[in-house]
């Protein structure tokens, strides 16, 4: 979750997973899930995705796999995996071809728009068919779905997430929510759907090494202040911000300032590493205050492009009964 994490502060300024109630799923006429299996993974959160389908809600699921969810779906897009980001950039570049965005919307709440434009221009729907494999007719409806709907929200998940650039992926998927003016709507929006009980939860308690409680940075003197009085402290005797995730796995066996002697049993940086349940080689990365949120113009790459890595064939690997 850490890559939705990373795009919605630079998108929104705030590390906030699920913006509203759960419940209010039931109120969107139009769904978009990306990357998501609900059905199998989150049983209890299916209610609101059923109440608002029994209402006649639309839902479109992004998954190469044919889930229970995707099942479920009005509207099935099936990316090669890894695609995602060209999806969205290219569902933006319909949303704008077809006059489906929000410009009054883009104008007073949002900034950056422009270069975002510029680079989804290039992200028609024939060339994002040959990157995707979703027929250039699916991306179309599913843009106008969204675009002419009352209400709409965009929801990821880890499917889009974790990959090495899954925080570019997740700010494509915002970019087109702005676009369509969805954020701060009632019963539309954006939001990442937690894959785990104790990923929002952790950060509402402030159990990152960067963050206070309430999703407050421990940088920010306002949030250290506010924090130290309902603690009954002083504000200076709160830590700083510490070595993050991305931090430690960059600087592997490394000798740097990020550490010194003695505090992680080496010169610097972690020189073992146990990894439990996690594929950080596909999944790390390698290595914005005036109210508004932020558009960030992101693009697509091709893996076999990268230097020293090259993948001649594409799969899904699943196993019964997820999958």
């Amino acid at each position: 979750m850490s890559s939705a994490a990373a795009a919605a502060t630079r998108a929104f300024g705030i590390d906030r997973g699920l913006p509203f109630p759960l419940a209010d799923i039931a109120a969107a006429d139009v769904v978009l899930l990306v990357g998501a299996n609900p059905a199998d993974t989150m049983p209890s959160a299916m209610q609101w995705f059923d109440e608002g389908r029994s209402r006649g809600a639309t839902h479109i699921t992004i998954d190469p796999r044919r889930s229970p969810t995707a099942r479920g779906s009005e509207l099935h897009l099936q990316p090669v995996p890894g695609t995602d980001l060209a999806l969205a950039n290219g569902l933006l570049h319909l949303a704008i071809r077809l006059g489906l965005i929000d410009t009054a919307y883009i104008a007073d709440r949002t900034c950056g728009f422009e270069q975002v434009r510029r680079v989804v221009r290039s992200y028609w729907p024939d060339r994002v068919e040959r990157i995707t494999g979703v027929p250039a007719a699916q991306l179309d409806e599913a843009a106008r779905l969204l675009g002419e709907a009352s209400t709409a929200m965009v929801l990821t998940a880890r499917g889009a997430e974790q990959h090495s650039n899954g925080t570019d992926t997740t700010l494509a998927f915002i970019n087109l929510a702005l676009a369509l003016g969805l954020p701060g709507r009632p019963g539309s929006g954006f939001a990442t759907i937690t894959g785990q009980g104790n990923g929002q939860g952790g950060r509402e308690h402030g159990q990152k090494a960067d963050q206070l409680p309430g999703y407050r940075r421990l940088d920010d003197p306002q949030a250290r202040a506010h924090v130290a009085a309902v603690w009954g402290v002083d504000p200076d005797s709160l830590p700083g911000p510490g070595t993050s995730a991305y931090e430690m796995l960059d600087r592997l066996g490394a000798k740097g300032d990020l550490a010194t002697k003695g505090d992680l049993g080496t010169d610097g940086g972690v020189r073992t590493l146990l990894v439990f349940a996690s594929n950080i080689a596909v999944s790390a990365p390698h290595a914005t205050p005036d109210g508004r949120a932020r558009f960030h113009p992101v693009e697509h790459r091709d893996p076999a492009e990268l230097p020293d890595a090259e993948y001649p064939f594409t799969g899904v690997g699943c196993r019964q009964p997820t999958c």
